[in-house]
């Protein structure tokens, strides 16, 4: 169940304890006239309690708890993405699907916004270094165009950033090595044979269908129709 859900208008709210957390947060602990003396417990960003004064001892009624919880929870949202960017490179995609894929809260199209927005702001979101970074790793460098152009699509980057970034990747230096590994074990074969698949196999890579041909040729010099 999510954590800092609102309550209906008709209830009100008694403080009974806070403890302290880790990463700046409050555990509340708190009793609701709907359920009489139940304890419940939700945790709040510490300014958050000190601007809502969700202190001991304090009654708050059911509108004034939800507002503080709207509050945490466009803070949370920050929160959330903050952590998500320091742990890597994503795009504004990435972290818009990340923010909201969480069952720990409920959060609302505009907190997300809110939080993009804030990163944007800070600089953190850089989407011609993202798609660098993933076009240089060492599992992309024999790759084809195509299929890393596929990849940074599904990662939400944009058609000319992955054209810009791709006029570096050397897609022939990528179809020549993975061709010479294929080649190899492609020995056991007879020579038309083996031409056939190193060009199918090629083009399943997505490389274009010239060069794979080019490159079935040079390795099987045989007289065989594609």
């Amino acid at each position: 169940m999510p954590t800092l859900e609102q309550l209906p208008l008709t209830d009100s709210i008694a403080v009974k304890a806070l403890k302290g957390r880790a990463q700046e947060r409050v555990k509340v602990d708190y009793t609701r006239e709907a359920t009489e003396s139940e304890i419940h417990s939700d945790f709040f960003p510490i300014d958050i309690v000190v601007q809502y004064g969700l202190f001991k001892g304090t009654r708050h009624t059911a509108s004034q708890w939800n507002t503080a919880i709207t509050a945490a929870l466009y803070q949370e949202s920050v929160n959330r993405a903050y952590r998500l960017i320091s742990q890597k490179q994503r795009t504004e995609q990435e972290l818009r699907f990340l923010i909201k894929n969480t069952k720990k809260y409920n959060f609302t199209d505009h907190m997300i916004n809110t939080a993009i927005a804030r990163i944007i702001a800070l600089g953190y979101l850089d989407e011609a270094s993202t798609a660098k970074t993933h076009v240089t790793r060492a599992n992309s460098r024999l790759k084809s165009s195509r299929k890393l152009k596929y990849e940074l699509h599904m990662r939400g980057v944009s058609k000319n950033t992955s054209d810009e970034i791709l006029r570096s990747h050397s897609e022939t230096n990528a179809a020549a090595e993975v061709a010479e590994k294929k080649a190899a074990r492609l020995k056991k074969h007879d020579a038309p044979t083996a031409k056939i698949r190193l060009y199918r196999y090629l083009v399943q890579q997505g490389f274009p269908y010239s060069l794979s041909r080019q490159l079935a040729d040079h390795h099987f010099s045989t007289s065989v129709s594609y």
